[in-house]
């Protein structure tokens, strides 16, 4: 990610593309991965990201599950979509069956809250220096400036603590991929979600603008009031975090749709440096299913909720 970034999020960060097909996906990763100068880790460039997805993968060990690991409900059409890749991976020749991830999902929702309040309020204060705009002027959304109030109150013994537990995490998970090679849940525990959906409510936004209060922000993390914001902020996407934390290639496929017509992600994890891994299995499972011509239904703006037409999101 450099040159201005070695580690984004505390690792949690990486950038590539959103496309519609594994071949582009695939293009773009052999043209970009590896390391620029100065980089901290010696990532060499490697080359056949492409000519993998070309490939189908020998049988594969894979475990799934569809339980949260927030502890959050998973909508049935996730599990359909769930249990439909199942059944696509056993008659593709794979071995698939399921697995509990065995985690602890309050502490799992506090360590991954703890790095995003830290690294939103040190984001926030890059901001300002870069626009020599202090930061009660910057012009930022109500949940961002709250997530900085919050974040400047936690002790760095606590941002340290739970990077402990993101090194523990990495070992369990890493111990799980030497009886599988890949591991498979839905990517959100819902279908895609309109626009704006997502936004905290009229309650979280007054809860917000009291945090302008001198010690709200330290109250609120005594009160607790933080750790529930943090199980509630991962109950649609109690899946993906994972793979932020442990570093992990990680892919995420549209082979089911909903009854509207919303693709359905499920997600494709593999151990450290199967990133190749992923796009043979990938390459073999889109010329199994098709999806590049399949697309959402246009929505009317009242639908949507907006003064325009959309197309209905998709993972």
């Amino acid at each position: 990610m450099g040159p201005y970034l070695s580690d984004a999020w505390s690792g949690a960060v990486s950038e590539h593309v959103l496309t519609r097909s594994v071949r582009d996906s695939a293009a773009m990763l052999d043209v970009t991965n590896g390391m620029d100068c100065g980089a901290p880790f010696p990532v060499k460039h490697e080359q056949g990201f492409l000519a993998a997805t070309g490939k189908d993968p020998k049988p594969l060990r894979i475990g799934f599950t569809c339980k949260s690991p927030t502890g959050s409900p998973v909508s049935q059409e996730c599990i359909d979509g769930l249990n439909n890749t199942v059944r696509l991976l056993q008659n593709l020749g794979h071995h698939v069956e399921e697995v509990d991830l065995g985690l602890d999902s309050e502490q799992l929702a506090s360590s991954f809250l703890t790095m995003l309040l830290c690294n939103t309020a040190a984001d926030v204060v890059g901001l300002s220096q870069l626009t020599g705009v202090a930061v009660n002027k910057l012009d930022i959304e109500l949940a961002t400036r709250s997530l900085y109030k919050i974040g400047s109150q936690v002790k760095a013994r606590d941002f340290l603590l739970s990077q402990v537990y993101w090194n523990d995490l990495r070992r369990s998970i890493g111990e799980l991929h030497n009886r599988f090679d890949v591991i498979l849940t839905p990517t959100l525990a819902d279908v895609p979600q309109p626009v704006g959906s997502l936004y905290p409510s009229k309650a979280d936004q007054v809860f917000m603008k009291l945090l302008a209060i001198p010690g709200m922000s330290w109250l609120s993390l005594k009160a607790g009031i933080v750790d529930k914001m943090a199980r509630d902020m991962l109950d649609k996407l109690p899946f993906t975090q994972l793979a932020n934390m442990t570093g992990q290639p990680s892919m995420s496929v549209p082979l089911h749709w909903s009854r509207d017509n919303l693709p359905v992600g499920v997600q494709f994890t593999a151990a450290m440096g199967g990133d190749a891994l992923l796009f043979s299995l990938a390459g073999q499972l889109e010329r199994a299913q098709p999806w590049a011509d399949k697309m959402p239904d246009m929505c009317t703006d009242a639908e949507a909720g907006t003064s325009e037409k959309v197309l209905a999101p998709h993972v």
